[in-house]
């Protein structure tokens, strides 16, 4: 991203951010801790960054920061996948997020996000954003079964349900 395109990006944010609050203090932190998988990746389809939680729940390793995430996919249909999805972004101007849902490895089915970072009307990165589907299933039944009670019940105790 070069200076311009950061300077231009950070008065966006600003126009989103409460006057004297910095958000560049706990950006890291933030996304770091969020409770989802998080990989940026560059318009080559390079690794940039990612997370905890990506560290955590799926194959990411320090070695594989400057590297095409397609050389670390283990089923060859997914590059073909990943590729024609950033092109989506690439050739065709694409601007609203992709969504799927993946089953990658083994006991992990994944509800994956891709945006593309667009500063100053220039795509410049891809942020994908993954969630554990299981995790998020449960939630679901369990908010469909009874409510908010079992929030308040977990999270909120002594406090009435309803």
């Amino acid at each position: 991203m070069s200076q311009n395109q950061h300077s231009a990006f950070r008065k966006q944010v600003a126009d989103r951010t409460l006057d004297g609050w910095e958000l560049e203090g706990c950006a890291e932190w933030l996304i770091d801790q969020q409770g989802v998988g998080v990989s940026i990746i560059d318009t080559e389809g390079r690794l940039l960054f990612y997370n905890q939680w990506a560290d955590n729940k799926m194959p990411r390793e320090p070695e594989y920061l400057g590297q095409k995430v397609q050389e670390h996919h283990r089923k060859q249909i997914t590059n073909v996948r990943f590729e024609a999805m950033l092109d989506l972004f690439r050739k065709e101007g694409r601007t609203e997020a992709v969504k799927y849902v993946a089953k990658p490895y083994e006991g992990l089915t994944i509800i994956v996000i891709v945006t593309p970072i667009i500063v100053e009307g220039e795509l410049v990165a891809f942020c994908q954003t993954v969630l554990d589907k299981d995790e998020i299933q449960g939630m679901c039944e369990t908010f469909d079964e009874s409510g908010n009670i079992t929030f308040q019940r977990d999270i909120l105790p002594g406090s009435e349900p309803g």
